[in-house]
């Protein structure tokens, strides 16, 4: 079960006290929507006890959503409508889960390597929207997810769980809120509508982004390697030896 898989990952990082709401649509008039709110600080297991009433809500037309319980401090970041490649860019670098929502649109829960209070996580999503790898509508620091295996209703699709990743846990600096290097670095790997650099440029940057993170020289190039023979690139070993190395060499690693 997809829900289980999804609140499974978010026990591996410590999360286990969560908000359950459930958006209707009185006589399917998107304009009247209301909100049922009642189940929040809940377990796991209690979201899973709620898996029928939230089907029968759901094939009633109502929106489900979710998200790790607001007021506590937890690990964890939101980042939402990013297309299923930049998703997997920033899954195979964080531990994550990638929660897909339509086509080529994803939302992305990446672990933090500390608890963030609501203020701290608003001040983290609001440096990335700026910098173009989040939705600058998604910047709360208490977003609501959609809870995978139901229908959007918005989207008229299933929302699928498609990726549970566990490498190592996103460090922001709080004083700059960044996930991944600036521009003067070399590259994002994290892609917007805007971005025009190379495949070979994002890799050099998510290179810096894993090395600040806390990964091994040996972690970044296997990584690299992957993502070069993902997208049939020649000697992809030796691509990736040199990008990890070059990479290294700008932090004095």
């Amino acid at each position: 079960m997809q829900c289980e898989r999804f609140l499974n990952w978010f026990a591996h990082i410590g999360v286990e006290s969560f908000d359950l709401h459930v958006r209707r649509y009185p006589n399917k008039v998107r304009k009247r929507e209301s909100w049922i709110t009642d189940h929040e600080g809940i377990n796991g297991k209690r979201v899973i006890e709620l898996w029928k009433w939230m089907r029968y809500e759901n094939s009633h037309e109502a929106d489900i959503y979710i998200r790790p319980h607001s007021p506590e401090d937890h690990p964890v970041i939101f980042l939402d409508d990013l297309s299923v490649e930049s998703a997997h860019q920033v899954a195979r670098a964080y531990s994550s889960a990638v929660i897909q929502t339509s086509d080529d649109n994803t939302q992305v829960w990446v672990k933090t390597a500390s608890p963030l209070s609501l203020t701290q996580r608003k001040q983290v999503q609001s440096e990335l929207s700026r910098l173009g790898h989040a939705d600058t509508g998604s910047t709360s620091g208490d977003h609501l997810g959609r809870l995978c295996g139901l229908f959007s209703h918005k989207r008229k699709t299933w929302v699928n769980a498609i990726y549970f990743s566990t490498p190592h846990a996103y460090k922001p600096s709080l004083q700059e809120t960044i996930l991944l290097p600036h521009k003067g670095w070399g590259a994002c790997a994290l892609k917007s509508s805007t971005d025009k650099k190379s495949p070979s440029e994002a890799d050099f940057g998510w290179a810096i982004g894993m090395y600040k993170s806390g990964a091994s020289y040996e972690e970044v190039r296997s990584a690299i390697c992957e993502n070069a023979k993902s997208r049939g690139k020649r000697n992809p070993e030796n691509y990736a030896t040199l990008t990890a190395k070059k990479a290294g060499a700008i932090l004095n690693i």
